[in-house]
């Protein structure tokens, strides 16, 4: 009678530990099949990040291209192209060539 008691308590602990080792596996992949979207995503994300910090750059340059253009519109300089070039002034005394067609 020992010896069954004996046996069906081995018997027992072996079926615990099976399920308890089925349960621990079954756990184990709804964790990993849970956090592989979010690497995924992470890893999007870090992406869509550096393209993002490259148009930033990109802005940023533009934004200081623009800033000198502004300061060289204010000058001297610039309102005489403008007034040459465009509205075909020119100073006394300076003589202008044209070429005919």
């Amino acid at each position: 009678m020992k010896k069954t008691v004996a046996f069906r308590k081995e018997k027992k602990n072996k079926s615990m530990l099976m399920i308890t080792m089925l349960v621990m596996a079954a756990l184990c992949v709804v964790v990993y099949a849970g956090g592989r979207p979010k690497i995924l995503e992470k890893e999007r994300l870090q992406s869509e990040i550096a393209v993002l910090q490259a148009q930033l750059a990109s802005e940023q340059a533009r934004t200081d291209e623009l800033r000198e253009l502004e300061v060289y519109t204010q000058t001297k300089k610039y309102a005489e192209e403008v007034a040459k070039e465009v509205l075909g002034y020119v100073y006394d005394g300076e003589v202008i060539f044209r070429l005919d067609d």
